[in-house]
C-alpha cells in the first residue's frame, strides 16, 4: 500500500491559497510586514526543515582543516600542479606556444628544457600539458597522446622501446572489429623499426604524440644514441605530428649529442633559472603554503582560507622561519628541500 503523503511538511513551505471555506482566509486585511519582520519570517525556516537542502553540509572547522591539509600535502608532495608557476611566465608562454603548434596545427617540434634541479622543469611541463588538455579535449576524447620516459629507469634502448609500446598501447583506442592480429618480431632492431614506421606513417590529421624525456643527458650517454636519433628523425620528417621535449640539468647536454643526432634537433632551448634574490625565493616558498579557493568551495572554507593565509604572512615574518628558508636558499635554492622540511615538521 502506498505511503500517505505528509501534507503538513508541504504546507510549511507552500501554504494553500485561501478560499471561501478555508481556515486560512482572514476577513480583515493585515498591514504589510516591515522589513525587520519579513527578515525574521524568512529566517524562521530552519535548514533541517528544508527538503531540498543538503542534509550533510561539510562546513565545519574540522572539515576545513582536513580539506586544507589534503590540498597542501598534495602540493608539497608534487601530486598536484600549482595553478600558477611563480616566475615562469615567459618560459610557460614559449613551451605552450610550441606544443600548441603540435596539438592544434599538426606541426612537429623538439625542444630542450635546461635548468638546475628544483627550478620547475617538470611542473612547467605538467602545467602546460594540463592546460592543453583542457583546451583541446572534446567529448572525453584526448586531443594528443603523451609518452613519458626517464633516463634513470629506461637505461637502455630496449627498455625505452618496451615503455613506448606499453604507453602507446594503453592510450590508443582499439577498434575491436578491425583489430589486427599481434605481430611477432625476431629481433630488437625489427621491432624498433616497426614502431618508428608507425610514427612516420601518419599525416597531420593523425593524433599527435608528445614524448617527454626526463634526464635527457642519460639518453645522450647511451651507445650510438639510437633512440634520440630515431625520435628526432621522426619529428623532422613532418609526417605524423609529434613533439620531443627533453628535460635536463646539464648545461652541456647539446655537446653530448652526436653530429647526426644534433643535425636533426631543432636547437630550441628554454632555460629555467632559480630566483636570484632571496626575496623572490621567500615569496615562492610562501606561495606554496597559501591556500587557494575554488568556485565549489563553501563560504566557510573561503573565510578559513583567508585567516590561514593571514597566519602564513605572520609566520614568514618570524626570524626562525626566515633563517630556515635562508639556509635552503644559500645551499641549494631547491624549493623541494623546503617541501621536505615542511613534511618533516608535520611528522
Amino acid at each position: 500500500m502506498a505511503e500517505a503523503f505528509d501534507w503538513d511538511t508541504l504546507n510549511k513551505f507552500f501554504p494553500p491559497s485561501p478560499t471561501r471555506h478555508s481556515s486560512h482566509r482572514n476577513m480583515k486585511r493585515s498591514a504589510p510586514d516591515s522589513p525587520s519582520k519579513k527578515r525574521a519570517r524568512l529566517t524562521s525556516v530552519h535548514l533541517d526543515d528544508d527538503p531540498f537542502a543538503a542534509k550533510n553540509s561539510r562546513d565545519t572547522v574540522k572539515d576545513h582543516v582536513e580539506l586544507a591539509s589534503t590540498r597542501l600535502l598534495a602540493r608539497i608532495s608534487e601530486k598536484s600542479v600549482p595553478e600558477q608557476l611563480y616566475g615562469l611566465d615567459q618560459e610557460y608562454d614559449k613551451l605552450h606556444d610550441l606544443l600548441s603548434q603540435t596539438v592544434a596545427m599538426g606541426e612537429s617540434n623538439s625542444c630542450l628544457l635546461i635548468g638546475n634541479r628544483g627550478t620547475g622543469k617538470t611542473m612547467l611541463v605538467r602545467r602546460v600539458l594540463e592546460d592543453l588538455a583542457r583546451q583541446h579535449n572534446r567529448d572525453n576524447q584526448e586531443a594528443f597522446c603523451i609518452v613519458r620516459l626517464n633516463g634513470l629507469v629506461q637505461s637502455t634502448d630496449r627498455l625505452a622501446l618496451n615503455e613506448i609500446a606499453r604507453q602507446l598501447f594503453e592510450q590508443q583506442q582499439v577498434d575491436q572489429e578491425h583489430q589486427q592480429p599481434a605481430r611477432r618480431f625476431s629481433s630488437f632492431a625489427e621491432s624498433f623499426e616497426y614502431i618508428l614506421s608507425l610514427l612516420k606513417s601518419g599525416d597531420k590529421s593523425t593524433l599527435p604524440v608528445i614524448f617527454i624525456l626526463d634526464e635527457f643527458d642519460l639518453f645522450a650517454q647511451q651507445p650510438k644514441q639510437a633512440l634520440l636519433y630515431n625520435l628526432f628523425d621522426a619529428a623532422q620528417s613532418a609526417q605524423n605530428p609529434m613533439a620531443v621535449i627533453g628535460l635536463t640539468c646539464r648545461l652541456d647536454a647539446l655537446l653530448l649529442l652526436e653530429k647526426r643526432v644534433k643535425s636533426r634537433f631543432s636547437h630550441r632551448q628554454i632555460y629555467l633559472l632559480p630566483p636570484k634574490e632571496f626575496d623572490g625565493f621567500i615569496e615562492l616558498t610562501k606561495s606554496t603554503l597559501q591556500l587557494r579557493t575554488l568556485i565549489t568551495d563553501t563560504p566557510g572554507y573561503s573565510a578559513y582560507a583567508d585567516k590561514f593565509n593571514a597566519a602564513i604572512e605572520e609566520l614568514f615574518k618570524d626570524s626562525t622561519m626566515i633563517s630556515i628558508v635562508r639556509r635552503i636558499f644559500d645551499l641549494t635554492k631547491d624549493v623541494r628541500m623546503f617541501y621536505k622540511t615542511c613534511v618533516s615538521f608535520r611528522s
